[in-house]
C-alpha cells in the first residue's frame, strides 16, 4: 500500500511537470507563473488519463519542470499560508530543489520501466478480472468505502520477518464481508487470495518465503492473482527483482459422490443409535423393571427347613429332596428381549453404550494402573503434537526465536523426545496381550481359537479407524474456512492412490510418499506386531526356556537392525535440534515407521505379560530392593529422555554413537514402563499405584484410541481455521494443549458412541463373546 501512494504521488508530480519547459540551475529569471493552477490541473490530469495513457515519458526529469524565480516561489509559499524565509534562504531552498531534480532521472527510469512490465501483466489477464479490476481502481481513486476495505484487508509487511513472521495473510473476514456496490448494483464478488513469494533473505531453515494475503474480485482465477501478485511487485525496487513462484485464490468445496455417500452412512449410524437408545429406553428399561417386581423361584439347600425357610412356601409345588422352593423378591432375568435382533439392535443404544464408557469401577484383579498409564501417554502425546503441528503449520509469529529458546531448556526434552510416548502404548499392546493369551491358553488347556484371536483385533480396531479416516477425507473440507483452510481438505488428492494401504496395515512400507491419515503408522506398526505375536506366545506358553529364547532373538533382531538403519543413513538421535542435521530428512520414513526398528519395547512389554501371569500378580519385593529398583529406573528413564540434549542443542553425537541409541532407548523405555506396571500390580508400586489407578482414570483410559484417532483432526481444523498466527509463550502454548486434550476426549466420547461401541457390541451378540467365559 505504501509502494501504490509513493507511486500515486510521483504520477500526480510527472504529469503537473509535463506541462511546462527545462529547468536550470542557473539563477531564474521572474516569470509570472500560477503554479497553483498548475498543480491542480496536474491532479485533474492523473485522474482522468493516467489509467488509459499511462505515465509521461520520465526519460529526462529536467526537461519537465518549468523555471521558477525567487518571486515564484515565494508566491507559492504564500498561497500555501507557508512563512516566508530570507532571499538566500529562498536561493538555497531553490538550488537544493534543482540538485534533488537532477537526480530523480535514474528513479523515474525504474518507475518507468516497473508501470510498463505491470500494464504488461495487466494485458494478460482474464477478460473478466481485467474488467472487475479496472472497476476496482477507478472506484479506488474515488475513494469509495467498500475499495478501500478491500485494499485495506489486504497482507502488509510485518515486524519480526528474520524471526519467522512470514505469512502476512491480511484480513480474511474484511475482505470476505466487502461489498462490491456500484450506481447501486453489485459489481462482482470478493474473494481472499494469496501469493508466495521468494526472497534473498536467509533466515534459520534457509531462504524466506513470504506468504501475502490478497483481496480480489471472484472473477480473478487460474493464473490471474499470479499476474496481480507480480504486477505489485514490479514497483518494488529489489535487485533481483521479487516474483511470485505460486499464488491461489480461496474455492468453496463440491458436494460430491463422495461426499453424498459418506453423509449417507454417517445418517445411518445416526438413525440406529436414536433408535436403538428410543428401544431401549421406551421399550427394554421398562419390561426390565416390570419383570423384576414379579416373584420368582429360589432354591434354597437344605436338609431341615426352618419356619423362616418356608413361611411363604406354598403347598402346591412340588417339592425337591432337600432343596426348599420360596418366593422372594429378587431381579428376575428379562429373556423376552434377549434374542439376537434385539442384541444387535441395542448393540447401538447410546444409553447402554454411554453408562459402560463412563463407568468407573474396578474389575476386580484388573491392573488398574495401565488406565492412567494410558490417559497420560495420550496426553504426552497430544502436547507434543500442539508444538509441532503448530511450528509446521507455519502458524506461529516468533517460531524461529520461540523454537530456538525452547530446545535450549533442558526440561523442554521432554516434549522434544516425546516421542517415547508411543513406545509406552507398543509396551501396553505387548504386556495386555501376553498376560490375556496365557489366561486363555490354560482356560482352553492349550488351545486357541486362531481365527478370533485375528478377527477380534481387526474388528476391535478397524471399524473405528476407518469410519474416522473417512471423515477425514470427504469432510475435513467443510469443517472450516480461512486464509490458511485448505479447500480440498486435509489428505491429498482424497487419499485415492493409498487409501486400501491403511485398511491393510502396510502404509508403513507401501506409498509411504503419498500418505494418508499420517498418524496411523502406529496402527500398521501394532497390528504387524500382533501377526507374528504367536510365534513367541506359543512356545513361551509350553517351555519358558524356549520362548525366552524366541523372544530374546527377536528383540536382538530389532536391536541389531535399528542400529545398522541408524548407522547406514547416518542418523541423528532427535528429529529436532537448533542446527538443521542434513540426515534429519531420513529419520521418519526410514527408521521411525519401520516395524523391525520400533518392536523392542513390544517384546519386552510381552515378556512383562508373562512375567505377571506366571506370578499371578502376586510378587513381594523387600523394601530395600524395591527402593533401590525405583532408583535405578527412575535413572535409566531419565537417560534415555535427556541423553539426546546436547543434539537438540547442534552438539552432533559420532554416528556410532547416536547408533547405539537408537537401538537401544526404545527398549530400555520398555523396560521402564514394564517395571511401573508390574509394581503396581504386585503391590510394589505404593503412591504411585494408588494415584495411577485413580477411578476417573479409567474411563479416560477406554477413550484413548479413539482420541488417538480424532485429535490431529482437532488440531488442524484449529490451525488451518485461524485469521492470524499465534504469538507463542509457554502460557499460550499450555493453554492450547489444554483445549486440544479437552476437545479431543468429548470428540472422544462421541466417536466411540458412534463407531466403537456398537462394534463391540455387534461382535459379541455374534460370536457370544463373554457367555461362554461365564459357562
Amino acid at each position: 500500500m505504501r509502494t501504490l501512494l509513493v507511486a500515486g504521488a510521483i504520477f500526480v508530480f510527472l504529469c503537473v511537470a509535463d506541462i511546462h519547459g527545462d529547468v536550470t540551475t542557473t539563477k531564474p529569471k521572474s516569470q509570472n507563473i500560477d503554479y497553483i493552477s498548475l498543480l491542480e490541473k496536474g491532479i485533474a490530469n492523473l485522474m482522468s488519463n493516467v489509467s488509459t495513457q499511462g505515465i509521461p515519458n520520465l526519460s529526462d526529469l529536467t526537461s519537465l519542470f518549468p523555471k521558477m524565480d525567487v518571486q515564484n516561489f515565494l508566491k507559492i509559499l504564500q498561497r500555501l499560508n507557508v512563512s516566508i524565509p530570507t532571499q538566500s534562504q529562498s536561493y538555497a531552498a531553490l538550488n537544493f530543489l534543482n540538485s534533488s531534480l537532477s537526480r530523480l532521472k535514474p528513479i523515474g527510469e525504474s518507475i518507468q520501466s516497473s508501470f510498463q512490465a505491470s500494464q504488461n501483466y495487466q494485458k494478460m489477464l482474464s477478460p473478466a478480472c481485467n474488467a472487475a479490476m479496472g472497476t476496482l481502481g477507478s472506484q479506488l481513486l474515488s475513494q469509495k468505502q467498500w475499495a478501500l476495505q478491500m485494499i485495506d484487508s489486504w497482507g502488509k509487511p510485518r515486524a519480526g520477518l528474520l524471526e519467522g513472521n512470514i505469512k502476512w495473510r491480511g484480513m480474511y473476514d474484511e475482505c470476505m464481508d466487502t461489498v462490491a456496490e456500484v450506481d447501486g448494483k453489485i459489481a462482482f464478488e470478493t474473494n481472499s487470495c494469496g501469493a508466495n513469494i521468494p526472497t534473498p533473505l536467509m533466515g534459520p531453515t534457509g531462504k524466506v518465503e513470504i506468504i501475502i494475503g490478497m483481496c480480489l474480485p471472484s472473477a480473478c482465477v487460474n493464473g490471474d492473482p499470479y499476474l496481480i501478485a507480480d504486477s505489485f511487485l514490479s514497483f518494488i525496487p529489489t535487485t533481483p527483482k521479487l516474483t511470485t513462484n505460486f499464488a491461489w485464490c480461496q474455492t468453496e468445496p463440491d458436494y460430491d459422490l463422495r461426499t453424498t455417500i459418506t453423509i449417507c452412512v454417517c445418517g445411518a449410524f445416526l438413525a440406529l443409535i436414536t433408535l436403538a437408545t428410543l428401544f431401549e429406553i421406551l421399550v427394554v428399561h421398562p419390561y426390565q423393571k416390570n419383570i423384576s417386581k414379579i416373584p420368582v423361584l429360589s432354591d434354597i439347600t437344605a436338609s431341615k427347613p426352618t419356619p423362616e425357610d418356608v413361611k411363604d412356601v406354598k403347598v402346591d409345588i412340588p417339592m425337591k429332596p432337600g432343596v426348599i422352593q420360596t418366593m422372594d423378591h429378587k431381579p428376575a432375568v428379562a429373556t423376552k428381549y434377549k434374542g439376537l435382533c434385539s442384541k444387535l439392535l441395542l448393540s447401538f443404544s447410546a444409553w447402554s453404550n454411554g453408562r459402560k464408557l463412563l463407568n468407573a469401577e474396578q474389575a476386580g484383579g484388573s491392573m488398574g494402573a495401565i488406565n492412567g498409564i494410558r490417559f497420560f501417554s495420550m496426553s504426552w502425546v497430544i502436547l507434543g503434537h500442539t508444538y509441532i503441528f503448530l511450528l509446521l503449520q507455519q502458524a506461529m509469529v516468533n517460531a524461529y526465536p520461540f523454537a530456538k529458546r525452547m530446545l535450549e531448556r533442558r526440561t523442554f526434552m521432554v516434549i522434544t523426545n516425546g516421542l517415547l510416548s508411543v513406545d509406552t502404548f507398543f509396551t501396553l499392546s505387548g504386556l495386555l496381550l501376553a498376560y490375556v493369551f496365557m489366561k486363555e491358553m490354560k482356560r482352553e488347556k492349550g488351545r486357541i481359537n486362531w481365527f478370533m484371536f485375528y478377527f477380534h483385533r481387526f474388528w476391535r480396531l478397524t471399524p473405528p479407524y476407518m469410519l474416522v479416516m473417512m471423515l477425514d477425507i470427504v469432510l475435513f473440507r467443510y469443517l472450516g474456512d480461512g486464509p490458511m483452510w485448505t479447500p480440498d481438505g486435509l489428505e491429498t488428492d482424497y487419499c485415492k492412490e493409498s487409501w486400501w494401504t491403511n485398511l491393510l496395515y502396510v502404509n508403513n512400507f507401501v506409498k509411504t510418499d503419498k500418505t494418508c491419515f499420517g498418524w496411523a503408522w502406529y496402527l500398521a506398526n501394532d497390528m504387524q506386531f500382533y501377526w507374528i505375536s504367536p510365534v513367541i506366545l506359543v512356545p513361551l506358553y509350553f517351555s519358558k526356556k524356549i520362548g525366552s529364547v524366541i523372544a530374546f532373538l527377536f528383540l536382538l533382531g530389532t536391536t541389531i537392525a535399528s542400529g545398522i538403519v541408524s548407522k547406514h543413513y547416518e542418523l541423528p538421535s532427535t528429529q529436532y535440534s537448533i542446527v538443521p542435521n542434513p540426515h534429519s530428512g531420513a529419520y521418519f520414513n526410514k527408521y521411525y515407521i519401520k516395524p523391525y526398528c520400533r518392536m523392542g519395547p513390544y517384546i519386552v512389554g510381552i515378556m512383562a505379560g508373562y512375567i505377571l501371569y506366571r506370578t499371578k500378580g502376586k510378587y513381594k519385593i523387600k523394601p530395600p530392593v524395591n527402593v533401590f529398583i525405583w532408583i535405578v529406573i527412575t535413572v535409566v528413564a531419565c537417560l534415555v529422555t535427556y541423553g539426546p540434549y546436547e543434539e537438540t542443542m547442534g552438539n552432533w553425537m559420532s554416528v556410532d554413537v547416536a547408533a547405539l541409541y537408537n537401538a537401544t532407548h526404545k527398549s530400555l523405555w520398555g523396560v521402564c514402563v514394564s517395571w511401573v506396571i508390574f509394581a503396581c500390580v504386585t503391590g510394589n508400586g505404593g503412591f504411585i499405584n494408588t494415584f495411577l489407578s485413580w477411578s476417573p482414570f479409567i474411563p479416560l483410559g477406554r477413550l484413548s484410541y479413539c482420541a488417538y484417532l480424532v485429535h490431529p483432526i482437532i488440531m488442524f481444523v484449529y490451525m488451518r481455521s485461524l485469521r492470524q498466527a499465534v504469538y507463542a509463550t509457554d502460557f499460550v502454548m499450555i493453554y492450547l494443549f489444554l483445549g486440544h486434550l479437552v476437545t479431543a476426549y468429548l470428540v472422544a466420547f462421541v466417536v466411540s458412541l458412534a463407531f466403537e461401541s456398537p462394534m463391540m457390541g455387534l461382535e459379541k451378540a455374534i460370536f457370544r463373546r463373554g457367555e461362554k467365559k461365564k459357562q
